[in-house]
C-alpha cells in the first residue's frame, strides 16, 4: 500500500502546473513520511518535516484545546490568504476535496495557526486516507502548495491519543497559588488538603520549568506570640514534609512561617480569623 501511495503521490506532483503562474509544491519526502509524536502528561505533539519548507504540528495542552501550526523557513514578510484543504486519494475519483478554511498567513515563527475545529478535521482527514493541503500565494506572486500525507500516520496518531487521554486535568494556574485553611489550634492535613498537595506534587513532577515551591504558614491573633508562631511553624512543616515524602525535591523547597503577621482577614470576627489560619503554597517557573 505506502509504495502505491508514493507512486501516486508522485504522479500527481510532477503533474502540477497551472498555465502562466510558477508553482512551488512542498512535502515530506516521497515514502519517507516520518510522523514524529512526542509525548508528556502537560503536552502531546505530532509532527513532519516538510522537504525544504518547515515543520507542521498537531498539538495539544492539558486543558486546552488541540490546534495545528505549521512553520515556514524562510518566512513571507506580508500576510496573505491561505486556504487549508483535504484531498482525496486519486484512486477514489467520486469524493471530492473538502476545503477545511481560509486563514491569514503570519510574519512569525508559525506561519499558520489553526484551532480546534480545522484541526480535528484535518486529523479526521489524514486518519481516512486524505491529503492535507495548504496553498497560498507567496509575496513573490508565485502559488505555494504544501502537502502532508497520510502515509505512516496511523501508527503515530494512535500514539498521540493515547498520550492525550492522560493530560493532566488541571494547568500551572489550578496549582501556582493554592491556600489551605486549617481550625483553630489544628495542624494536621486534611484528606482535601493532601488531593491539593497530590495536585502540586505531580504537576511539579512533569513540568521541569518548576524551579521552587515556597511554603508560607501563619494563624490568628488568639494565643500568644510564641505560641501563634509555633502554630504557623507547626502548618507551614506539615505541607513541606507531605510534599517531601511524595517526592518533591528538598532543594525546591523553601519553607517559612510568620505567626499572626500578614493577616489576610480582620481578626476581629471569626470568619476573618479563619481565613488568617492558613497555609499558602506558590509554585515558581
Amino acid at each position: 500500500m505506502n509504495k502505491l501511495l508514493t507512486i501516486i503521490f508522485f504522479v500527481c506532483f510532477m503533474n502540477a502546473s497551472v498555465a502562466g503562474v510558477k508553482q512551488k509544491y512542498y512535502s515530506a519526502p516521497l515514502g519517507e513520511e516520518k510522523w514524529k509524536v512526542t509525548t508528556s502528561r502537560l503536552r502531546c505533539g505530532l509532527s513532519l518535516k516538510v522537504l525544504d519548507y518547515g515543520v507542521a504540528y498537531f498539538e495539544q495542552y492539558a486543558t486546552k484545546d488541540p490546534h495545528f501550526i505549521i512553520s515556514n523557513w524562510q518566512r513571507e514578510k506580508y500576510s496573505t490568504r491561505a486556504q487549508v484543504w483535504t484531498m482525496p486519494p486519486v484512486w477514489r475519483t467520486r469524493l471530492r476535496p473538502k476545503l477545511i478554511t481560509t486563514v491569514s498567513t503570519q510574519n512569525s515563527k508559525y506561519m499558520l495557526f489553526l484551532p480546534r475545529e480545522a484541526t480535528i478535521n484535518l486529523l479526521t482527514g489524514l486518519t481516512e486516507g486524505y491529503i492535507n493541503r495548504i496553498k497560498y500565494t507567496s509575496n513573490q506572486g508565485y502559488i505555494v502548495r504544501v502537502d502532508l500525507s497520510p502515509v505512516n500516520f496511523k501508527k503515530s496518531y494512535a500514539q498521540y491519543i493515547e498520550c492525550v487521554g492522560s493530560l493532566l486535568t488541571f494547568n500551572y494556574n489550578d496549582i501556582k497559588l493554592t491556600k489551605l485553611y486549617f481550625n483553630s489550634n489544628q495542624k494536621e492535613l486534611t484528606v482535601t488538603d493532601r488531593k491539593e498537595l497530590d495536585r502540586i506534587y505531580l504537576f511539579s513532577s512533569v513540568d521541569p520549568s518548576i524551579k521552587s515551591i515556597q511554603v508560607s504558614g501563619y494563624s490568628d491573633n488568639e494565643g500568644g506570640r510564641g505560641y501563634n508562631n509555633a502554630v504557623s511553624e507547626a502548618r507551614a512543616k506539615a505541607v513541606a514534609n507531605y510534599l517531601l515524602e511524595k517526592g518533591v525535591p528538598e532543594q525546591k523547597l523553601h519553607l517559612t512561617w510568620y505567626g499572626n503577621r500578614y493577616p489576610e482577614d480582620s481578626n476581629d470576627t471569626e470568619i476573618g480569623r479563619a481565613k488568617n489560619r492558613r497555609a499558602v503554597i506558590k509554585v515558581v517557573r
